[in-house]
């Protein structure tokens, strides 16, 4: 896209300001009875001592009271119960305690016994709490997705009724007041260039590196539009700068109101692999569109790097033996100056460049002083831009994008595709000044390597001769040279081994006098000798 020719905000839109809004679906119902709010209209239940019949009766009322407006539901798993809960902050996923299982028993059956003055109020057993928490009824429908703004279904239709999809599993909340503009069914060449203008509108004025960042910064924003589209994992977009104030947050502010229509989640970086897979666990289980890590300053963990790259997570809830297996289906943002990336983190994640190329960029003036509000004010007019570029690529036949990338070529072909017919250029051009500014762990490996070759040639070489070039290249952390020599030994060498850098591959030859032996083959020996 020729981003100079492109139409301002308050041009772009006027494009859109004449369309008739749609009136959305009902408020949700507010559940009545419940002891203390007005006559109490709960089911009634006498508890006996036969556990299986409560447990029918118990899941009867339940199902009954969450048929016609499903709050309640399963875990894609089947193993646990949530329910969608409001917060100050918009809807959230809620996984049930035992005690706040109970608490909702309570609230929608009144519990009997019989006693010697007839029948008398009692509570729930905690057999029956726990067994009920622990086997969710099959008549409780699945929900694998929270979204709050409408996106396309699984069959490519867009879901704007609020409230539970059966086919796409996913539970629709739109923020309050929230219209949507229509659509149109068949865009035209018009239709397309207004929403590209309109989605340009408020990343205009940042200053990205080249257009492969602008493309990504608008496949970020459609990513959720289109998430069930996408069967495979989706990497991690980095906005990356030299110096706070450049603008990493609010961009992603920008994308993130855009998408959800809050602002991005307070984002942290785990200091380990455990805290990391922890934070991963609690986000996904509350159901977030989106995951971010902020002011990072290194990117790398097995955890992180399981995540971007898994359909669906698995781990233990924190404090508890259960294991939980959760969809994967959000947007993976970080922001971070001029961040060092491993190499097992740096192919799963797409860059986002920008450069102010001053001094001091916080002290900027923009056109659009409040981005953050202009994006509330004009969050419907924007949604409905990103779902004409989405009905545009449909209309198309759902081309490829041209480009694509290992381990997310149904992502790459899916944004890549949208990208392409609304006239962003550049998609995925940028992976190799990526890779070479930030992949430090690689860039690390081929120092080192090309001084091995240099000292050693193809000779068989222990820990003691490598460590003079290793401590000049490697963290080794601190102690004495034996600690130090330890660690070359036993985590980087570890790492090193069987991996191919510069044409040779890092090769364990065994022990020798009590010290492990290693030696570089060149893994094409007949073209080295020619």
């Amino acid at each position: 896209m020729n981003t100079a020719g492109l139409l301002k905000p308050d041009d772009a839109l006027a494009a859109h300001h004449g369309l008739t809004a749609i009136e959305g679906a009902a408020a949700d119902a507010i559940v009545e009875g419940a002891p203390g709010r007005g006559p109490d209209n709960r089911d009634v239940l006498t508890v006996t001592g036969d556990l299986a019949a409560m447990m029918r009766e118990t899941w009867t009322a339940l199902t009954g009271h969450n048929r016609s407006n499903p709050r309640l539901f399963r875990t894609p798993d089947c193993a646990s119960i949530v329910e969608v809960a409001e917060t100050e902050t918009g809807p959230t996923l809620r996984r049930f305690t035992e005690d706040t299982w109970r608490a909702y028993l309570v609230n929608r059956i009144r519990f009997m016994k019989a006693s010697k003055k007839g029948v008398e109020d009692a509570l729930p057993c905690r057999d029956l709490v726990k067994t009920t928490l622990a086997t969710p009824d099959k008549d409780l429908p699945v929900l694998s997705r929270l979204i709050t703004v409408p996106v396309a279904g699984p069959d490519g239709a867009f879901l704007t009724t609020q409230g539970y999809n059966v086919a796409a599993r996913a539970f629709y909340q739109p923020p309050a007041g929230f219209r949507l503009p229509p659509i149109p069914e068949a865009p035209t060449a018009e239709d397309i260039r207004n929403a590209g203008d309109l989605l340009w509108s408020p990343i205009s004025e940042f200053p990205f590196t080249s257009d492969a960042e602008i493309a990504h910064t608008i496949g970020a924003m459609l990513l959720p539009f289109v998430r069930d589209l996408i069967d495979g994992p989706t990497p991690l977009h980095l906005i990356s700068k030299p110096e706070k104030g450049t603008g990493a947050s609010l961009l992603c502010d920008v994308i993130s109101l855009i998408a959800t229509g809050r602002t991005a989640p307070a984002g942290v970086q785990p200091h380990n692999d455990e805290e990391a897979r922890k934070r991963i666990t609690a986000a996904l289980i509350s159901g977030s569109q989106i995951v971010m890590l902020d002011n990072v300053k290194r990117l790398e963990g097995a955890s992180l790097a399981a995540a971007l790259t898994s359909m669906t997570w698995t781990d233990r809830l924190l404090g508890q033996s259960a294991t939980v297996q959760i969809p994967v289906r959000c947007l993976w943002l970080a922001t971070a100056n001029n961040p060092a990336v491993s190499g097992e983190i740096a192919r799963r994640v797409v860059r986002i460049r920008l450069d102010a190329k001053r001094e001091d960029p916080g002290t900027r003036t923009f056109e659009i002083p409040d981005l953050r509000g202009w994006c509330h004010k004009y969050h419907a007019h924007l949604v409905a831009a990103a779902l004409t570029l989405v009905k545009a690529w449909m209309r198309a036949g759902r081309p490829s994008g041209s480009a694509t990338l290992g381990s997310y070529e149904r992502w790459a072909s899916v944004i890549g595709g949208i990208l392409d017919v609304a006239g962003f250029p550049d998609f995925l051009a940028n992976r190799t000044a990526f890779n070479d500014e930030a992949n430090t762990e690689d860039a690390d490996a081929i120092a080192f390597v090309k001084a091995w070759l240099a000292r050693y040639g193809y000779q068989t070489v222990g820990v003691n001769d490598l460590f003079s070039m290793a401590e000049d290249i490697f963290d080794l952390g601190s102690g004495s040279d034996t600690a130090r020599r330890t660690r070359l030994g036993k985590t980087v060498m570890r790492d090193l081994c069987n991996r191919i850098v510069c044409g040779v591959r890092i090769e364990d030859r065994g022990t020798y006098q009590g010290g492990r032996r290693y030696q570089l083959v060149d893994v094409n020996p007949a073209v080295s000798a020619g």
